[in-house]
């Protein structure tokens, strides 16, 4: 078989060629009427599959041959069927062929162009490129026969003549070719479509890059200043991101333009994120039974001061000093608030001290000082006092003053037996985000207390989440 494409103009324009190039015997295989894609980028078209026989294909070339172009021209404008007899009678060796019959049955073939291997490909494509700017295909026999209609008005005649010669046609291996031609032109229709729905794809995506533009900006320099105003605090890069993380999902396009909702934001997650927890001396669930308040730390962090300033706070309660070597310089303000002091050297000692405190109905507050003990000896003290005792708070002292990988040194080192956290001198802090970097960082040892100053008993106050953000925002 001999298979050629034709354009036209128009529909006529188009059949002309192929009855001209290939004669009345050529078999209309497919027609595809392209109207362009908006008009902008090809004009409207019509395109016709053909195929013929190389006998018929043969036997018209030697008419061809004999023949000038103004004859030619003359020739093929004739009705199909005479131009078919004509080159049946002038070839004797296609006397007793059945090539024109079957050539004209072949112009009024429905062909199906669209296969079970092209089905596939259709269906999700043809959903998004149902708009009028997509190429589409028309059906073949329906405009086949209206052109032909002109020129051929025998058609119908010769399906019935010539019904014999179609079932001849039809073998398995003519079926084969056309279903691979099909399959081929099917393949190459959805490639068209392919490279439509690409640049369709790039067309959206760069208008809304273009209308998004000034909205993606204003979002990402709202949490860009959230960013570097929270970095500038000293607060852990982690963090900054996890909250700058958390604000682009919780918060809408709207609220995030704003930079004073981002800004609340951010402050409530943090406010939220912070861990205060009161003593137990001063939950209502314990009532009047005594307790021991033990207060530890590793270097001068205002303990001892801290310790007479919980006591103070308590009825009854007695201050007993472990590990350290000198605590007269104290003496004077427990004296004036009548609180009695204590020195215990050995664990026996201070176990038999805060028994004899608790049968004596009164509370006791512990000063452990651990700079000269080895860590398993300061932790075996932590431990025998719960183990000992019912009612026990253990609280690790830091200073605000320290810096901060000390401060978290300690709070890992005591954190297994701690029930809170004391920070001193607040009040002489530099960066409270080192404060909450800490913090978080051990944010299963809550804060208790916060050391505002030299003053018995006023400078210490219950720990909460607005003093530390109220101090690093200025608020």
């Amino acid at each position: 078989m001999y298979v050629r494409t034709f354009e036209g103009q128009d529909l006529n324009e188009a059949l002309d060629k192929v009855k001209k190039t290939l004669g009345p015997d050529a078999i209309i295989l497919k027609t595809v009427n392209n109207k362009g894609i908006s008009g902008a980028f090809k004009k409207a078209r019509v395109e016709i599959t053909a195929a013929i026989s190389e006998e018929n294909y043969i036997n018209k070339a030697k008419v061809d041959k004999v023949l000038s172009e103004e004859e030619k021209e003359s020739f093929y404008k004739a009705p199909a069927k005479n131009v078919s007899s004509k080159i049946s009678s002038y070839n004797e060796t296609s006397a007793n062929s059945n090539a024109a019959g079957y050539g004209n049955i072949g112009l009024n073939k429905v062909v199906n162009t669209v296969t079970k291997a092209s089905n596939k490909l259709m269906g999700s494509l043809d959903d998004f490129l149902s708009s009028p700017n997509v190429i589409k295909e028309e059906p073949a026999a329906s405009v086949v026969n209206e052109a032909y209609s002109s020129f051929e008005d025998d058609v119908a005649n010769s399906l019935e003549d010539h019904s014999e010669s179609l079932a001849a046609a039809t073998k398995k291996n003519e079926a084969d070719f056309y279903e691979n031609i099909e399959l081929k032109n099917d393949v190459q229709i959805q490639k068209n479509k392919i490279e439509l729905l690409e640049k369709r794809l790039l067309e959206l995506t760069n208008k809304f890059d273009q209308l998004s533009e000034v909205e993606v900006k204003e979002e990402k320099n709202a949490l860009d200043d959230l960013a570097t105003t929270l970095r500038s605090m000293d607060i852990n890069s982690k963090i900054v991101a996890d909250l700058v993380k958390r604000a682009s999902y919780d918060l809408s396009k709207e609220q995030l333009k704003s930079a004073d909702t981002v800004f609340e934001y951010a402050l409530q997650q943090l406010n939220d994120s912070i861990h205060v927890k009161q003593a137990l001396f001063q939950t209502s669930g314990v009532g009047a039974k005594p307790i021991v308040t033990a207060l530890i730390s590793d270097a001068a962090s205002a303990q001892f001061s801290n310790a007479i300033k919980i006591a103070t706070k308590k009825t009854n309660c007695r201050i007993i000093s472990f590990g350290r070597s000198n605590i007269a310089n104290d003496n004077f303000a427990a004296s004036i608030f009548d609180i009695s002091i204590s020195k215990a050297h050995t664990i026996s000692e201070l176990l038999t001290m805060i028994r004899k405190t608790i049968s004596n109905g009164e509370s006791a507050v512990i000063d452990i000082k651990t700079s000269g003990m080895e860590t398993d000896e300061s932790r075996k003290v932590l431990e025998t006092l719960k183990r000992s005792f019912e009612y026990v708070d253990i609280l690790i002292n830091v200073s605000a003053i320290n810096s901060e990988i000390y401060n978290r040194k300690i709070l890992s080192k005591y954190k297994d037996f701690s029930d809170g956290v004391i920070i001193s001198y607040v009040d002489q802090c530099m960066s409270f985000g080192s404060l909450l970097n800490m913090h978080l960082a051990h944010n299963d040892v809550p804060l208790t207390f916060f050391g505002t100053g030299h003053i018995v008993p006023d400078d210490i106050e219950t720990a909460s989440a607005e003093r530390i953000l109220a101090s690093m925002f200025k608020l």
